[in-house]
């Protein structure tokens, strides 16, 4: 907000609209309509709704601040007169949050809800004329703003007189009428969940090596038959790298070629090293035994070189008796391919020095899929958008996977040859440190599959490189502010609970996970999302995808989506959406896959061993029942409910295809019984824009249950005004703790809560995720009541056990699977 201010601020002055000054503060107010927990950035281009001068800034009560009583941000700009130099002390007493900004210097930062209560601030002042700014915020209750300071040597505060203040802003601002938007800063989506992943798969064991710096990006990595590593950079440097044993160690380095012309791969054969230049084949060799290569010797050349920038040469694998590489083209100003007729090629080059053209079509080539001589594959996004197979007649760049748009340049791609992704391919890139995995469908029409996130590391910004040692181990190099690190990994067998690959069928996809899950969660159309998006028109909006059926394998790891949705030529986009986890109560890695559809293929979904017995709703398992938990709500009955001070259940609940919705005004409802020291756990879902809340420790003293009980919110954040605060967000304890991510699923899509509460401990969770935790009636708990609407609610969380309530809010929301057990005092952990 401050940027936006001071420089709005600094237009007003210089853009010779500045009156002359008069004594006071010009004031300015934007109705914001909608609640706010701290001061917020005011959305470029909204006017006020009103602009006042006013003599000081003692404002208290609604005729103060101009009839508005909540929901607004003022600001006040003005400039303050020095006569004698000195420390000055200000105060800003508050209700709600206030900044105080003077010649560009924060003074005072007295944000967030609070009643009202001063803060001081001290700056050195020389005499003179000093712009300053006061910025303000009211959620709700009481208004009030007063600027004090205390002169030096003086020796009390007194609101700063108007002889001292003049205005800096013209009286006729332009203002308009209505709501103002503000902008709110947003909750990050947890890890992997429509968003980058954060840490090492977990399949993978890893270490991390710092290395001194390299002369380049890394073009190529191989290893002699001694067991060394071969670092090329495009420098022209050959680097011999030495592992040390411990984890965590430095490697080291040792230049073993240089002066190479941009070269682009590497191969360590048993006729020795060869390396792939701009214009030559060329095989190293070390004539003295000495660890230096002394010999460089063109084996094969001839392909034109048009001027310095005319494309390079990238990749380099045996290949029968030869060598396979690309040479990448250059472009123009307009973004059009120059070069010779040889650039954008796929040469097969003989030990010999012979060479010919096996395909062309390609434009910037950065290697091969490495690991399987059976299966090549080449990486060209700006040809075929990805990864496209290799046959006897050529590359397919009409086949293969498309890599999504946020991966625009993967640099090198590795087979993976054993559990859980074998057959499998992994693939980086400069676009950030994260690491991609590549499931292959190959149909009666060809070569198309699907990407997925499969790990992100650390110690780099992007990735040079990747491949894998004679051992099998898994090898990186990154490179970043902390410098160039190389990274080892091995697959440790364990099965981490996500999606092992997606098949398409002419009447649908098949996904297969690599654990059992929960047979209620898949069955359910609301938790899949899916669309497709032509590759004619990648940027255009997805086309839903409409699920006719849905049914699972016997051994619940595979689900069979019926559709007729499929097109060829198309991007199929799946999400899955809530309480995603295996039978066994692992949280699904990632829940987002991007599946390749050149053609659909003609094959039909084989649905010959079906599992027909499908969990229903609102039951309990067997595990569940033994661990205690007992329903609250059995999808027909609400005898364990009733209306929040009455005997029953009030019109406007009914209950709906096994869940309870609020239809109409009702009133919140509460549960019958009373709990303390308790595990809650229930589904819900609410309207587009809509808003509810669970709440629990409520007792019926007064007339609402948020006198005693704290709130879980249920919330749109998409569509609601709250979901744009976290405060207010959907998981907060509402007004108080903010969650750590943004859990929610699409609008339509049910959501996962769990309330724990064990003592004075609580702990929120949403949809797999420990979203925030507190303790009831600490320093910290008592702090943030008091600078909220609470504080004048002496019973507000003070209860040791009450109901559990389900609030009428206004809109149309849903819940079902509503359980509950009850908890010892041992304080065991709860991780699943």
């Amino acid at each position: 907000m401050t940027s936006l201010l001071i420089g709005f601020l600094a237009w007003i002055m210089s853009s010779g609209v500045v009156q002359a000054q008069s004594p006071g503060v010009t004031i300015r107010i934007w109705d914001v309509g909608s609640s706010m927990q701290d001061l917020h950035q005011i959305e470029p281009g909204e006017l006020p709704n009103v602009v006042k001068e006013i003599a000081t800034l003692d404002l208290e009560g609604p005729r103060d601040f101009l009839g508005y009583t909540e929901h607004f941000i003022l600001l006040a700009d003005g400039s303050i007169e020095i006569d004698q130099p000195g420390v000055y002390e200000f105060r800003l007493t508050s209700d709600d949050g206030s900044e105080l900004w003077i010649a560009g210097q924060q003074v005072i930062d007295h944000g967030g809800l609070h009643s009202a209560i001063g803060r001081e601030g001290t700056i050195v002042l020389e005499t003179g004329t000093h712009p300053f700014q006061v910025k303000y915020f009211q959620a709700s209750g009481d208004e009030v703003l007063r600027l004090e300071w205390k002169q030096p040597m003086s020796s009390g505060f007194k609101v700063v007189p108007e002889s001292v203040l003049r205005t800096r802003l013209p009286k006729d601002l332009p203002t308009s009428r209505g709501y103002k938007a503000i902008v709110r800063p947003e909750l990050p989506r947890y890890p992997g969940h429509g968003t980058s992943l954060s840490g090492v798969h977990p399949t993978l064991d890893y270490d991390s090596h710092p290395v001194g710096e390299l002369d380049g990006i890394v073009t190529g990595m191989a290893w002699t038959d001694d067991g060394d590593m071969l670092l090329l950079t495009d420098a022209g440097s050959l680097w011999s790298v030495h592992i040390p044993e411990r984890r965590h160690g430095d490697a080291s380095l040792t230049r073993i070629a240089e002066g190479l012309d941009d070269p682009g791969g590497v191969v360590a054969a048993s006729d020795g090293l060869w390396v792939i230049q701009r214009e030559e084949l060329t095989r190293l060799r070390d004539l003295n035994d000495d660890g230096k290569i002394d010999e460089y010797l063109a084996i094969a050349t001839g392909w034109p070189v048009d001027g310095p920038d005319a494309g390079t040469a990238r990749g380099l694998i045996e290949h029968e008796d030869g060598f396979l590489t690309m040479l990448t083209r250059a472009m123009d100003d307009q973004g059009l391919p120059v070069g010779s007729e040889h650039r954008g090629t796929l040469l097969d080059i003989s030990r010999d020095g012979s060479w010919e053209i096996r395909s062309s079509g390609l434009l910037f080539p950065e290697g091969f899929l490495q690991g399987d001589e059976t299966r090549i594959a080449i990486l060209d996004q700006a040809a075929c958008g990805g990864l496209a197979p290799m046959t006897d007649a050529g590359v397919q760049l009409h086949q293969g996977v498309r890599l999504p748009g946020w991966m625009s340049k993967p640099t090198a791609a590795i087979w993976i040859h054993e559990a859980p992704w074998n057959m499998q391919a992994l693939v980086v890139g400069h676009d950030d440190h994260g690491m991609r995995r590549i499931q292959f469908d190959q149909h009666d029409k060809g070569v198309q599959g699907t990407v997925f996130r499969a790990s992100q590391w650390t110690g780099g910004d992007h990735i040079d490189h990747i491949s894998m040692d004679p051992e099998g181990r898994i090898w990186l190099v990154s490179r970043g502010e902390s410098g160039v690190h190389l990274h080892q990994a091995d697959l440790v067998g364990s099965s981490t609970f996500e999606i092992q690959s997606v098949h398409a069928h002419a009447d649908g996809l098949e996904v297969t996970f690599t654990q059992p899950f929960d047979s209620m969660i898949a069955h359910d159309p609301a938790s899949w999302s899916i669309g497709s998006k032509l590759h004619s028109n990648p940027d255009g909006p997805a086309d839903p995808i409409h699920i006719d059926e849905i049914l699972m394998s016997v051994d619940a790891r595979t689900a069979y989506l019926k559709t007729d949705d499929l097109k060829d030529q198309s991007n199929v986009f799946l999400m899955l959406n809530g309480p995603w986890s295996s039978l066994s109560g692992e949280r699904l890695y990632t829940n987002e896959a991007w599946y390749t559809m050149h053609r659909v293929p003609d094959r039909m979904l084989d649905l010959t061993s079906i599992n027909r017995d499908v969990r229903a709703q609102n039951t309990l398992t067997p595990r569940q029942i033994a661990e205690g938990w007992r329903l609250l709500f059995d999808g027909r009955s609400m005898d364990a409910w009733r209306g929040f001070n009455k005997s029953d259940v009030p019109d406007g609940w009914s209950v709906i295809d096994g869940a309870i919705v609020r239809t109409g005004s009702g009133g919140d409802i509460i549960t019958r019984e009373q709990f303390d020291d308790f595990e809650l756990s229930l589904d819900w879902q609410v309207q587009p824009g809509g808003n509810s809340g669970i709440f629990y420790n409520v007792t019926e003293d007064g007339h609402s249950v948020w006198l005693t009980g704290p709130e879980m919110q249920v919330l749109d954040n998409a569509l609601h005004a709250d979901g744009g605060n976290p405060l207010t967000s959907a998981g907060a304890n509402y007004a108080l703790h903010a969650p750590s991510h943004d859990m929610t699923g699409p609008p339509g899509s049910w959501n996962r809560a769990r309330i724990i509460v064990r003592g004075d401990h609580v702990e929120h969770w949403l949809n797999g995720v420990r979203v925030l935790d507190y303790i009831l009636e600490s320093p910290d708990w008592e702090r943030r009541v008091q600078d909220s609407k609470f504080r004048s609610m002496p019973d507000y969380g003070r209860r040791s056990s009450g109901h559990i309530a389900l609030q009428d809010h206004g809109d149309i929301v849903a819940f079902r699977n509503i359980m509950i057990r009850p908890l010892s005092g041992d304080r065991r952990e709860i991780d699943q």
